[in-house]
Order: C-alpha cells, then structure tokens, then sequence
C-alpha cells in the first residue's frame, strides 16, 4: 500500500477488490487525509458494493490492459484506476470524492 503521505505499507492478507460483470467490491484498508469523518469506526477504510459502476479496458502501453472503474450508487463515489500486467501482477490506484488517493500493489487471481 503506497499512501499519498507518509512510506509504503505492507499488508497481510484479507483485504481484496473483487470485479465481476455486474458487481464491484472493496475490502481496503485507508491511511491518510479523510476529508468528512465516517460515522461509524465500521466505516473506515475503503468498504463497498457498487452494481451500478462505468468502466472502460484499454491495452497499456507496453503490456497489460488499463481498466477505470466509477462507482455511481455509493455514498463516496470512488474511481479506480487499475493497471494489470499479462503475468497478473497489477496496481491499484484509488480516488474519491472524500478521501484523498492511495495506492495498492499486489497480484490478481481468479
């Protein structure tokens, strides 16, 4: 996890991003600015289940695809930007209208 303040992070396992044809979800820890406090302790971190999203796939420049994911049905409309190399590596840069962007590295599985 790369922070927009602060070092990278490393995290143990149970966090993920989970994209299907018709259902988006995050399970991802936050560090940094939060610019309106969540209500609930339960409400921290980057926690959602979108079934109305836009998306586009475009090839990467040198290998892989870019795929942009919006969210239009939560509470904080999220946009994602995730690159995925064709050996399954990717980065996961996530932005939002009420905190501000962080990034994640990892590996996609099926």
């Amino acid at each position: 996890m790369f922070p927009a303040r602060g070092t990278m992070k490393s995290l143990t396992g149970g966090y993920s991003l989970k994209v299907s044809k018709d259902t988006v979800e995050a399970y991802l820890p936050f560090f940094g600015r939060a610019y309106r406090a969540p209500m609930s302790p339960d409400d921290s971190g980057i926690k959602f289940t979108s079934t109305k999203f836009e998306y586009s796939v475009e090839p990467a420049k040198k290998d892989g695809w870019n795929v942009t994911i919006k969210t239009k049905d939560v509470a904080n409309e999220y946009v994602l930007n995730l690159y995925i190399s064709s050996s399954g590596r990717s980065n996961l840069q996530v932005t939002s209208t009420d905190k501000e962007g962080i990034s994640f590295s990892g590996n996609l599985k099926e």
